[in-house]
């Protein structure tokens, strides 16, 4: 399990005007990386974005942020960021409180929750990946707001097609109304990349790009808001 690290960085300034559109998607990636405790501990104020001092950070994020928080942050200091989320945004899920859930492999996380007996709907045919997926959420006697995708090696809906990826949604207990997203690979592996049809994407970074509403600055777990 990674170790939180204690870093003081005011604010991060997104002032660059290549960068400034950035900043809303920016937060969601700043918040991963908080521990439980400080999920909430973010503020976005005109051009910069402000942190609490002293929060616990996971670690890889620790060093990004020390080493920028004094100057401005570029594109290049966000594309470092964005690659090195995936691998620890996994590393981390223990301080968001999911480890219990996500575990490192797929088998573990069907019997702790038993998904399949969860409601499920079929799409024929998702518009995002090109395949046949099947969604499962959790009832309200689960005790955690949770969906479960998993695209099937089909295009003409037939459910009983084996599965090619398994995709989780699952709301945090911060009370952000912020969804977390993770991926299991076919072998049934933790995943840092999601599968599509122009070929393997970072996770959960790629998620975000539908599942990120920048009407109210909060991931969701449909890209629909009328269906959350």
């Amino acid at each position: 399990m990674a170790v939180a690290a204690s870093v003081s960085c005011p604010r991060l300034d997104f002032s660059t005007p290549s960068v400034r559109p950035l900043l809303d998607t920016t937060r969601i990636i700043v918040e991963s990386f908080a521990s439980a405790e400080n999920a909430r501990s973010t503020e976005i104020d005109g051009d910069f974005l402000s942190l609490s001092p002293h929060a616990d950070w996971a670690p890889d994020f620790a060093m990004w942020l020390e080493s920028r928080c004094s100057r401005r942050i570029t594109l290049s200091d966000l594309k470092d960021l964005r690659a090195q989320w995936p691998v620890s945004f996994n590393a981390t899920r223990s301080f968001r409180g999911d480890e219990g859930l996500i575990t490192d492999d797929l088998a573990t996380f069907t019997a702790t929750t038993n998904f399949h007996a969860w409601p499920r709907e079929i799409i024929a045919f998702s518009p995002i990946k090109l395949q046949t997926r099947a969604i499962y959420r959790s009832p309200a006697s689960f005790g955690r707001r949770l969906s479960v995708s998993e695209t099937l090696e089909t295009k003409d809906g037939n459910p009983a097609a084996p599965v090619r990826e398994t995709e989780i949604a699952i709301e945090r207990r911060d009370g952000s109304g912020n969804w977390d997203f993770y991926a299991y690979r076919q072998d049934g592996r933790l995943a840092n990349e999601s599968r599509f049809p122009v070929g393997f994407r970072p996770s959960p970074t790629a998620c975000l790009s539908c599942h990120f509403s920048v009407l109210t600055g909060l991931s969701r777990r449909s890209p629909n808001e009328s269906d959350d």
